[in-house]
């Protein structure tokens, strides 16, 4: 998880990521439908110089910056149509420090952040492109 409440925010690298847990249940199947309960835990800390390489994204100094989160989500996949047809997932956690362009510089050092991810529609305008997506080496990803 990355604090993008106010806007743009660095990613973290691999070896920043000190815990990430998810665990996925299923709690009920009736017919095609299979019930999941989502939960799970992540921290990540970045201390010092960026360690993701030099590109687009390489800030101009330093920017010591943390999140630690507890998830907690419902959903429901559909075997037959191959489609989640409820999803709900809230993330809960404490930030601190600040990244280049997550609109923070006049925040308190640490706080308390939150996120809800529900299933969106199947319209353009609901979908987001994914930020980032040129430093995970994607193999999906046709680079200009």
């Amino acid at each position: 998880m990355v604090d993008n409440v106010r806007g743009q925010t660095l990613p973290f690298a691999p070896q920043e990521i000190k815990e990430a847990h998810v665990q996925v249940k299923v709690i009920k199947q009736k017919k095609s439908n299979i019930q999941f309960k989502i939960s799970g835990t992540s921290r990540a800390v970045a201390k010092g110089p960026w360690l993701l390489g030099e590109n687009d994204w390489t800030p101009t100094h330093e920017l010591d910056h943390s999140m630690e989160t507890n998830l907690l989500g419902n959903a429901t996949y559909d075997l037959e149509l191959e489609t989640f047809t409820e999803f709900e997932m809230v993330v809960l956690g404490k930030r601190r420090g600040k990244t280049q362009y997550n609109g923070r510089r006049s925040s308190p050092d640490t706080g308390r952040v939150g996120f809800l991810y529900s299933l969106a529609e199947n319209q353009p305008s609901d979908r987001i492109a994914p930020a980032f997506v040129d430093l995970y080496n994607a193999d999906w990803i046709i680079q200009p």
